[in-house]
């Protein structure tokens, strides 16, 4: 039973995931130094717009990206008009590589089944 408790508890933290989000300085110098391209960030405007986006570049005072999740819709926001900047680490990717989420989910599924195994 003590070995299923810590299959379970590896299982668990194994399984877990860390999303970090880091509010960057808005001026137009330390977004492009904290920045790279295909960062997750999440802007706030002065309108009080928020947008969901990957960023891809900043040129002539305005920040270009696509929309997150949707990479065929590009956004451009004027750095004037922007409040704040967080960029989001380590979430799940929504559209990236299938492979590896397909390759995540079976690890899942084949450490679940050792446990399940083992507790019989």
């Amino acid at each position: 039973m003590r070995s299923f408790r810590t299959l379970l508890l590896l299982l668990m933290v194994g399984s877990s995931a860390c999303t970090t989000i880091q509010e960057v300085d808005k001026t137009k110098g330390s977004l492009a130094a904290h920045l790279d391209m295909g960062d997750h960030i999440v802007v706030y405007t002065a309108t009080g717009t928020i947008i969901d986006m990957r960023y891809v570049l900043i040129e002539d005072d305005v920040m270009r990206g696509s929309v997150y999740g949707d990479g065929l819709r590009s956004v451009a926001v004027e750095l004037g008009q922007i409040e704040k900047v967080e960029v989001i680490r380590g979430a799940p990717d929504d559209s990236g590589d299938r492979l590896s989420n397909a390759a995540y989910t079976m690890e899942v599924i084949v450490l679940m089944g050792a446990v399940i195994s083992l507790a019989h």
